[in-house]
């Protein structure tokens, strides 16, 4: 008969993280009729580490108030009227690099997002509102006191070296206009409030601290298989590791231990991964102890604490390992950032393997943007692809997303990052 010696050891963190974070916001107003302000921001410097400027947001948002327009004497024909809200963020810096292409004058429009009108169109007047007019808005209606106002939402991923100073500019132009026919515009839009806001997170990294190992182990196991020694590890979170190496050794001291496997690349991935290693050059009524060495991709090295197994000549059937236990929700959401399509994988356990599932995408002002009815897809792990275009098969734009799972009374949330 077989029998299986299994051992199975909970691990934390490999290493403390030598990364740490600071955040800075700023915000601006412009209340001028024309012109621009421009926020500098000190670079943050760390002379002696790394720096990474790892997200840029930016928020502007504008309003154009006191409008007054009607329509002719008769009251027959209506107004047109097109409201251009002329603002503009600008970034303009040489030694700031996104996706590893430098930038300068990066700018955008912000389109009008909310049209506001207390006095509700009477007799069919054919009050109209078109948030898709380039640059701005198009209402076609009589109406008065009213309130157009639109924002951006961008997020960039930028990195420098050095210190010194970047400029976001925020620019109020001369076109806030109202375009219509003849005598039927007799008002001019008043006051316009343009602002911005800015938030920058930084991580640096700290020399003197420990160095960081970017992978996260939850079992490394031993077990007798026939006359063999099976090595398993599950690790959680992986990213820019090389891969690893397993070592054995007679002794429980890690100096005389020899490798015993090549290099097993990393998968680099978010979320669990199994891997296993056979050792078939042991013997019998001997203990043998095994290490995992864990590589990152700028050679720094850490290995799990020991592992030890005693072989014995008659064995009994191999017991099954235990499998990292997995519940119902998102389990990855991979490229992120992405340039589409993005990639949703999600797990399913036994208990809502019959309710029926789907995916939901929002935007960050929190408007759904596309649903992916999935129906009934049983117990297990499933994927599925967006191509970054909403429910009437337009693209959206780039910015952050927030990835939705439901499956019963179970729902999970994932942020992404969807890129120009």
């Amino acid at each position: 008969m077989k029998k299986t010696k299994l051992l199975t050891l909970t691990l934390a963190l490999l290493a403390l993280s030598s990364l740490f974070g600071l955040e800075i916001v700023q915000q601006q107003d412009i209340t001028e009729t024309t012109g621009n302000q421009t926020m500098t921001f000190e670079k943050f410097h760390n002379p002696d580490g790394d720096l990474t400027l790892e997200d840029v947001q930016i928020i502007m948002f504008t309003t154009v108030d006191s409008g007054y327009a009607s329509a002719d004497n008769d009251g027959a024909t209506p107004a047109n009227v097109t409201v251009r809200l002329g603002a503009q963020f600008q970034l303009n810096s040489t030694d700031v690099n996104v996706l590893n292409e430098q930038f300068q004058n990066i700018w955008n429009y912000i389109t009008a997002t909310t049209w506001n009108d207390p006095l509700q169109p009477e007799n069919g007047d054919g009050n109209t509102f078109d948030p898709t007019a380039p640059d701005g808005v198009s209402h076609e209606g009589e109406h008065q006191e009213s309130t157009v106002s639109g924002s951006i939402n961008q997020m960039l991923r930028p990195s420098y070296q050095g210190p010194g100073t970047f400029n976001f500019t925020l620019i109020k132009s001369q076109s806030n206009t109202i375009e219509g026919g003849g005598s039927n515009v007799d008002g001019q839009f008043g006051g316009t409030n343009i602002g911005g806001y800015v938030k920058l997170v930084y991580l640096y990294s700290d020399p003197n601290a420990d160095p960081e190992l970017p992978v996260e182990f939850s079992t490394f196991s031993l077990a007798q298989s026939g006359d063999d020694v099976s090595v398993k590890w599950v690790t959680q979170t992986e990213s820019d590791m090389r891969g690893f190496y397993v070592l054995k050794s007679e002794t429980e001291n890690l100096e005389s231990a020899n490798k015993i496997s090549d290099l097993i690349p990393a998968s680099n991935t978010t979320f669990a991964h199994e891997y296993v290693c056979q050792d078939n050059a042991v013997e019998p009524n001997k203990r043998y102890w095994y290490w995992v060495e864990a590589v990152s991709l700028s050679d720094n090295s850490t290995f799990t604490q020991s592992q030890s197994i005693l072989l014995e000549e008659e064995t009994q059937p191999e017991e099954a390992v235990p499998e990292a236990e997995l519940t119902t929700g998102i389990q990855d959401v991979y490229p992120n950032p992405f340039n589409p399509p993005v990639n949703i994988s999600f797990y399913i356990d036994e208990n809502n393997a019959e309710s029926n599932a789907n995916i939901e995408i929002y935007n960050v002002k929190g408007q759904k943007v596309y649903v992916r009815n999935l129906g009934k897809k049983g117990e297990g792990l499933h994927t599925i692809s967006w191509n970054g275009n909403d429910e009437d098969g337009k693209e959206c734009g780039s910015g952050m997303y927030f990835v939705k799972f439901n499956a019963g009374s179970h729902h999970s949330f994932q942020k992404s990052i969807k890129l120009k």
